[in-house]
């Protein structure tokens, strides 16, 4: 089984305007919706959309987790989550116009987790964990949380042998690279801040990794996203990079999300490196194309796959 596991879950608020976005004028709205928002609940989406069962999880807030699992249920994700009382869901606002430049997040910090939360999470969502399942952990918890907190819910997945994916950042992913993992996502900067070195370029990414090899062996593989530059995608057999088609951005809150997904389903059904990075990559842009924070057109996916580029390194 598939265990997404979002730390700090949260409830989107799109805010959507008909011209583009400038200070100093009054930019009317012209329509307001709500949807799901957390990294690994979008990641629980992709995979429901693309056919494969999983389970979303994590811990939240009581307050208005009942809007959190109502917004799940539309997109038919099975989903169980710890919910600490006196605590709420997150609540952020996305703001999207029509200048196809993407999309401007504000975002909650969320509540600090404590070790008992942790403790209680994973006894009542995760304690059945086997060496079959995939556990993708995807977002931060709150920046408030210890980071002995976040270490305390790795260890416990290390010794139930699970295959781990992880989308996190700053001294969270530092915590990670410890661990055995089987696959990470840093975007170009959290790459730079790993290898010690600023990558601008696909080139620089597959340079700084070669170089960094020793430091990095603990992860099977890297997928670097450099959004519209491209991705590429590291491991110690193979090396590609992915070159995504040129589509109208409405909303790309997501997108790496979505991206994630396919590169997990991808990978988890065996497929080539090729057919994994022109998945992922097409879904990616898909998602960017939609006005909601989540969610992509299966079909578009299938149209958008022939205009990616790739190309084998080496």
């Amino acid at each position: 089984m598939i265990y997404t596991v979002t730390l700090s879950p949260a409830i989107d608020n799109i805010i959507k305007t008909n011209e583009t976005l400038t200070r100093g004028k009054n930019n009317r709205i012209s329509g307001k919706t709500l949807d799901v928002g957390g990294k690994g609940t979008h990641v629980s989406v992709g995979l429901t959309l693309l056919g494969e069962e999983n389970i979303c999880t994590g811990i939240t807030g009581k307050k208005d987790i009942e809007v959190l699992m109502d917004l799940l249920r539309q997109y038919h994700v099975k989903a169980s989550f710890y919910t600490a009382s006196q605590k709420e869901v997150r609540n952020n606002f996305v703001l999207t116009d029509q200048s196809g430049k993407g999309s401007f997040m504000i975002t909650d910090y969320g509540f600090a987790l404590t070790k008992e939360m942790v403790e209680s999470f994973f006894l009542k969502n995760l304690d059945s964990l086997n060496s079959s399942d995939t556990v993708i952990i995807s977002g931060n918890p709150s920046m408030y949380t210890p980071t002995e907190v976040f270490r305390l819910f790795l260890e416990k997945l290390v010794e139930k042998n699970v295959r781990i994916v992880a989308d996190v950042s700053d001294v969270f992913l530092y915590e990670v690279l410890k661990k055995k993992i089987y696959l990470i996502k840093p975007n170009q900067y959290e790459f730079s801040d790993m290898v010690g070195e600023e990558v601008h370029t696909l080139e620089d990414c597959i340079r700084a990794y070669k170089k960094n090899y020793t430091k990095l062996q603990n992860v099977e593989h890297i997928s670097v996203s450099l959004g519209i530059g491209g991705s590429v995608f590291l491991s110690k057999e193979q090396i590609y990079t992915f070159t995504p088609p040129q589509v109208k951005t409405i909303n790309d809150t997501g997108s790496g999300d979505a991206f994630l997904s396919g590169l997990v389903f991808g990978l988890l059904k065996g497929y080539s490196i090729e057919d994994i990075g022109v998945l992922a990559t097409a879904i990616g842009a898909s998602k960017a194309e939609e006005e909601k924070s989540t969610g992509f057109s299966t079909e578009r996916v299938k149209d958008l796959k022939s205009r990616v580029i790739y190309k084998k390194i080496g």
